[in-house]
Formats: structure tokens, C-alpha cells, sequence
């Protein structure tokens, strides 16, 4: 096994590099998330993202040394930053329907095709089926792992409206009900992360279904995992609202909220119920330290703002008359789109509750300030070790370094 970095680089949750799969790459994933990442992200979300991809090879006929490889590193890291590995991201397209190779490479690879660039490797495939026979087993196992998919997802949605807790109730909570919460919300998510890694999968096979018919529509690796429609859906949709008045997308891009509401007071309501709906949503929303729109609206506000300033035309509303195939492929998107807003949505009650638990060892002098709590992992803030602070110093450290590196966007060893 290699390391990705050159002295000095190398982070404390780093992956080593299999040289059978040597290339990986942050492009399909750095948007969802923006690195360098908090230990505590790392620790969960970089978990649930795993088990996911170990989920996803139950359907798969990889063979002993790709299933190694897809479960330990499908998303590796490398100084706290998330990449994809290509190399296995390649294989596992060859096996599952409606993904494509050439997609991967293209997207992973900013275009390039030329594998004298980015050697993606070829370990032996032994115990690894191939071609239509590989496919025809993973239609097989996935519709024997999905029939259960759609009830298990709305038991998911409505376990999160259950277990929601306001910040005035996190209050009220002791320290080990905080503790007992906390482990339950990283078990959530891991669960969110493998109902969308199983949609997925659907995602796939629909898109095989529907490329017959006629329409272009492909999974383009397990970087999809961590793609959602739903910010940008969102923001268009508001940012219709104000495209042809120049004053209201003026105080958009101000951040100015009650100017907006003092001006049309429909569009101030509409504002307000998209931050209702998508209060746990945001920029960088799977790392636990960031603010969401909740936090900040006038984060959508902006955001919604430069989309009416660069929206060439109203957004026209779907046709009604979409044909059945266009319908199959909208009805898997929404369905993953459901499992990674749930999981979004349990990410930020996890967020809350670290947040609650942080003001506690604040002010019980046991961290300098509230945020730091980010910077233990899962177990280390339920048990809190006796060099908390030298950990958190260390790591604050470390990441303050890699904001100010710029990691390439493709690794490769040989």
C-alpha cells in the first residue's frame, strides 16, 4: 500500500492506495463535499458512504479482490478531502446495468479517455463475472434486494419526523440522553447512506430500461451517491419569482430578507417556506460543521438571487404528457432524491445535538470554543478522552494547513 501525499501532506484519516487501483479522483464529488472535512464528518458521513458501496456489492459479482477494494476505498481520503476511486468505479460500471465506464472516466478524468494518463489498473478477475452475464446476475440480486426498498424508505422519512427534536428540547436533554441520541443519529445516516446507495442501484437498472426506449439517461458512478437536484430545483423555482423585477434580484443579492418581503410580500412568503422545507439543506450540507439555510436564509436569498441575474427565461413548467420511459427514470430520481434528503435531514439533527453537547464542554471548560467538537470523532465525543484538547489542537491544525494546499483534483500511484 502507498500514500497519496508527499511528506508532509499525508493527513491523520489518509487511505492508503492499492497500486491495482491506482487512480482516484475529486471531481464528481467535491461540490457535496468541499474538503478539507472535520474529523467528525469524516468519521460518520465517510462510514455511512461505505457502508452504502458494501450495500451496493451485495448485487455486484466482484470477485474477492474488487469487493476488498469497492468497500474499503469506492470513496477514499485523501488531507481530509473525499475522492472517488476510479480505478474500481470503472469495474463496478462494467457490471451494473445502466452505469457507464465511459462516463466515469470522462467525469473522474475531466474529460480524458486515455488511459496512458491515468493507468486505471486491471487486478485479476478471478471470482469477478463479466459482461451481459455480470448484468443479468445483478438484475437478478437487486430485484431481490429492492422489494423491500420503498416501504424501508418511508419507514426511514417517517422515522426522522419522529425523532426530531428542536433545539429547546436538545436543552432539556441530559448529558447521556444526549450521548444515547448521538449514537442513534450516526446509525441513521449509515442507514440513509444505504437506502440511497440500493436506489442507486434502481437508478441503474431503469436507466438500462429506459435507454432501450430511446432516452439517454446513465449512472455515472457511485459519485451519484452524493448528487441531489433538489437545492438547485429549489433555488430556480424561487429565483422565477423575482427574474424581471431588477429591485427584488437586487436585494436578493443583498441578503436583504425583509426588504424582499417589504416589497412583495408573496415572494418574502414563498422565502420563508423553502427555509421551512429546506432549513437542513445548504452548501457543503453532509459536513456537520457548516451552516445550513436555516441557520442563514439569506444563504438561499443570494443563491436565488444570482440565479434570477443569469436565468435567461422563465422556468417552464414539466409537460404533462411525459411518456412513460421519461416517468420510469423521474420516479427513480425521486426516490433516491427522497433516501438522501431523509439522510440530510438526520444529518442535521446529529448536527444540532453536537452543537447542544459542544456549548455543554464549553462551559464545563473542557474545549475553548463550542465548534470544536467537530473536530473529535463520533466516540471520542461520547466518551470524551483525557487529551481532548491536544487531539482538537492537532487536528484544527492539520486542516488549517490543508486549506491552505491545493490537492489535485486526480491521484495516481504507480
Amino acid at each position: 500500500m502507498s500514500a497519496a501525499a508527499r511528506d508532509g501532506q499525508e493527513g491523520e484519516f489518509d487511505d492508503r492506495i492499492d497500486p491495482r487501483f491506482p487512480v482516484f479522483s475529486a471531481a464528481t464529488v467535491a461540490e457535496t463535499l468541499p474538503g478539507p472535512l472535520t474529523p467528525m464528518t469524516l468519521d460518520v458521513q465517510l462510514s455511512g458512504l461505505r457502508a452504502a458501496t458494501r450495500v451496493m456489492s451485495l448485487v455486484m459479482a466482484p470477485g474477492d479482490v474488487l469487493a476488498d477494494e469497492w468497500g474499503m476505498r469506492a470513496i477514499a481520503v485523501f488531507s481530509h478531502r473525499p475522492y472517488v476511486g476510479v480505478s474500481a468505479d470503472v469495474l463496478a460500471a462494467e457490471q451494473l446495468p445502466g452505469w457507464s465506464a465511459d462516463e466515469v472516466r470522462c467525469l473522474s478524468l475531466d474529460g480524458s479517455h486515455v488511459d496512458a494518463l491515468f493507468p486505471l489498473g486491471r487486478p485479476p478477475s478471478t471470482g469477478r463475472l463479466l459482461g451481459s452475464a455480470a448484468k443479468a446476475v445483478v438484475v437478478k440480486r437487486a430485484f431481490a434486494l429492492l422489494r423491500r426498498a420503498k416501504a424501508d424508505t418511508q419507514a426511514y422519512v417517517a422515522a426522522a419526523t419522529a425523532e426530531h427534536l428542536s433545539a429547546a428540547q436538545l436543552m432539556s436533554k441530559s448529558d447521556a440522553e444526549l450521548q444515547v441520541r448521538i449514537r442513534l443519529l450516526r446509525d441513521r445516516i449509515h442507514q440513509g447512506w444505504r437506502l440511497t446507495g440500493l436506489w442507486l442501484i434502481d437508478s441503474g437498472i431503469t436507466a438500462a430500461t429506459v435507454q432501450r426506449a430511446g432516452l439517454h439517461v446513465t449512472v455515472s458512478g457511485v459519485g451519484a451517491l452524493l448528487r441531489s437536484d433538489a437545492i438547485e430545483a429549489e433555488t430556480a423555482s424561487l429565483a422565477g419569482l423575482m427574474q424581471n423585477d431588477d429591485r427584488l434580484c437586487a436585494l436578493a443579492l443583498d441578503r436583504d430578507l425583509d426588504g424582499v418581503t417589504a416589497l412583495s410580500p408573496s415572494i418574502g412568503a414563498a422565502f420563508a417556506s423553502a427555509v421551512s422545507r429546506m432549513g437542513h439543506r445548504g452548501p457543503g450540507e453532509v459536513e456537520l460543521a457548516n451552516l445550513m439555510f436555516g441557520d442563514d436564509p439569506a444563504m438561499l436569498l443570494a443563491a436565488a438571487g444570482r440565479a434570477a441575474s443569469d436565468m435567461p427565461q422563465p422556468v417552464k413548467p414539466a409537460g404533462s404528457e411525459a411518456k412513460l420511459y421519461e416517468r420510469m427514470a423521474s420516479n427513480a430520481r425521486a426516490s433516491r432524491e427522497l433516501a438522501y434528503d431523509t439522510t440530510v435531514r438526520f444529518t442535521h439533527e446529529l448536527r444540532m445535538t453536537l452543537r447542544e453537547l459542544g456549548s455543554r464542554f464549553l462551559d464545563a471548560e473542557l474545549i475553548d470554543v463550542a465548534g470544536e467538537v467537530f473536530y473529535l470523532t463520533c466516540d471520542e465525543a461520547i466518551t470524551l478522552p483525557s487529551d481532548a484538547r491536544l487531539r482538537i489542537k492537532r487536528r484544527r491544525d492539520e486542516r488549517e494547513r490543508f486549506q491552505g494546499l491545493r490537492p489535485p483534483d486526480v491521484i495516481t500511484v504507480s
